[in-house]
């Protein structure tokens, strides 16, 4: 669907390009940051077996399947013997994940069980393939909004950049979902550009659930949705996403809220990639609290 004649000029307003310029120059300064005294996330650190994180929902899932709640329970298969547990309000927690992030991994655990390591494996190999088609939805994305006249080979060097970059690397070293999700948001962003509202706002929300990242993003789709005259789709797309992501674990949803809260509040000065506080802390750490609240909102501005 592409946008008449227009040069990439006429194509966004002076706001956009503002903002544009803006988080990309952040982006680059953060990832660059990770060399300044002190040394925060330089290099990947091996952590063998390797994917290791995949083991803590992955747990979590083989918990669901089982009919147990995957957050406190008393049997020790269902604890991570690589992640443990926390602490919250006192108590054990073993999973402070989104619902959707053990759902995810349900198909998994039916194919493999307790191989953990087969499953991430597996889980792998799917996160290589997410970035390689978010780099397409990239190409296709400047093709069609901005007009840019860019050859498909393009979608590969977008592909190395985001393989070079240490933020997706260890995401596939340590097994984590970002990747996954963030093909979930490019693929929202690519169909609701195509006027498909109502299945972008099932994707960010599938999204939300698994770690909540996307939230902002899903908001802001939903809300344009609604400027746009589609609504209803959007909230329908929204609606269908939550009760898939929550009816399975309806009887452990109290203690998932109080584990994702637990785990949204989660901050060490190291992880320079983890949200915006930790973007707030490399720039300014005495105001890192308040500042994520107002990166926060405008980024909720920019979306709409």
């Amino acid at each position: 669907m592409p946008i008449g004649n227009s040069n990439p000029s006429e194509s966004l307003g002076s706001w956009a390009w503002v903002s544009f310029c803006i988080i990309c120059v952040t982006v680059i300064y953060l990832d660059a940051s990770r060399w300044l005294n002190p040394v925060k996330e330089k290099y990947i650190p091996i952590w063998p077996p390797g994917q290791n994180d995949f083991n803590l929902p992955y747990v979590g899932a083989e918990a669901l399947v089982a009919g147990i709640n995957p957050y406190t329970n008393n049997d020790p298969r269902y604890t991570s013997p690589l992640l443990g547990s926390e602490r919250v309000n006192g108590r054990e927690w073993k999973q402070v994940y989104p619902p959707g992030h053990f759902i995810l991994y349900v198909p998994f655990v039916w194919l493999y069980g307790d191989d953990w390591q087969g499953a991430a494996r597996i889980f792998f190999h799917l996160s290589l393939i997410a970035i390689f088609i978010i780099s397409w939805f990239t190409w296709r994305l400047l093709q069609e909004v901005l007009q840019f006249p860019l050859s498909p080979l393009f979608a590969l060097f977008v592909a190395g950049c985001l393989l070079l970059n240490i933020g997706a690397g260890l995401g596939l070293e340590r097994g984590q979902a970002d990747n996954v999700i963030a093909l979930l948001c490019w693929f929202a962003v690519f169909l609701f550009y195509r006027g498909a509202y109502g299945t972008a706002a099932f994707l960010t929300t599938w999204g939300v659930f698994i770690k909540g990242y996307p939230v902002l993003l899903a908001v802001g789709l939903i809300v344009l949705a609604i400027t746009r005259g589609a609504g209803k789709r959007a909230v329908f797309g929204a609606f269908l996403a939550t009760a898939i992501n929550t009816i399975p674990v309806l009887p452990y949803l109290k203690d998932a809220l109080i584990g994702t809260q637990f785990r949204a509040n989660l901050f060490a000065a190291t992880w320079y990639n983890h949200g915006f506080r930790n973007t707030v802390h490399t720039l300014f750490p005495q105001a890192s609290e308040v500042g994520r609240v107002v990166l926060a909102a405008l980024a909720l501005v920019v979306t709409l």
